[in-house]
C-alpha cells in the first residue's frame, strides 16, 4: 500500500506495469563525487567491507586508487558515472555517455548538488503533479561543489594521470555544466582551477 518507493541505484528506461516512475535525479561535479566516493570507499574498506572498490580505497591513496580504476576497462567509478547511468534512459541495454544530454532534456526533472534548495523545489513540484508529498526540511548530505579538498586531491594527481582522468569524464564535466546553466548556477571544476 506504499505511496512511493525510491532506489538509489535503479536503472532509467525500464518501465513497470501499473507503476508511474519519476527519476529524481542530482547531478554532481564529477570530481567532488569521485573525492567523496573514495573517502567512502576507504571508510568501507577500514570497517572491514570486502567489495573491490572499498579494499582497493583502504590499500591505495588517491592517486593509485584513480590509476586501479582507470585501468579496469568497465569500472564506472572514475568514468563518466552520471553519464553512463542517465544514458540508460536513451539505450537501456547500451548507454552511451555522450546521449546524457540528450536524456536530462527528456527527464521531468534534474537536480544540481550546488542548487540543493532550488532542486528540492522543483522536485517538490514535480512530485505534486503525481499526488506526492515530500517532507519538508529534506537533510543535505554530499552536498558541497568543487572545493578545496577536490582541488588538492587533483592537484596531487601526476599530471598524466589527472590529463587522463579529466578526459575520462568530458560527458559528466559537459553535463554537470548543462544542469548547472538551467539553475542559474556558476560552477567551477578542474578545468578552471587545476592548471596542468
Amino acid at each position: 500500500n506504499a505511496a512511493a518507493y525510491t532506489s538509489h541505484h535503479a536503472p532509467l528506461g525500464r518501465s513497470v506495469a501499473g507503476v508511474t516512475v519519476l527519476p529524481a535525479i542530482m547531478v554532481r561535479e564529477p570530481f567532488t563525487r569521485m573525492v567523496s566516493a573514495y573517502g567512502f570507499e576507504r571508510r568501507q574498506g577500514e570497517e572491514g567491507h570486502q567489495g573491490r572498490g572499498a579494499r582497493l580505497a583502504a590499500a591505495h591513496g588517491f592517486a593509485a586508487w584513480v590509476r586501479q580504476r582507470l585501468s579496469t576497462p568497465r569500472d564506472p567509478q572514475v568514468r563518466n558515472l552520471q553519464s553512463q547511468r542517465l544514458a540508460t534512459l536513451i539505450r537501456p541495454d547500451n548507454p552511451c555517455p555522450d546521449d546524457a544530454l540528450e536524456a536530462a532534456q527528456q527527464l521531468p526533472f534534474i537536480g544540481l548538488v550546488e542548487a540543493f534548495d532550488a532542486s528540492r523545489d522543483a522536485l517538490r513540484t514535480v512530485a505534486a503533479q503525481h499526488g506526492l508529498t515530500l517532507a519538508a526540511g529534506t537533510p543535505r548530505a554530499n552536498a558541497l561543489g568543487f572545493g578545496a579538498e577536490t582541488a588538492a586531491r587533483l592537484a596531487s594527481l601526476p599530471e598524466p594521470l589527472r590529463e587522463e582522468l579529466i578526459a575520462a569524464n568530458a560527458a559528466d564535466i559537459a553535463l554537470h555544466r548543462a544542469v548547472a546553466e538551467r539553475y542559474g548556477v556558476r560552477v567551477t571544476g578542474p578545468l578552471d582551477t587545476v592548471a596542468p
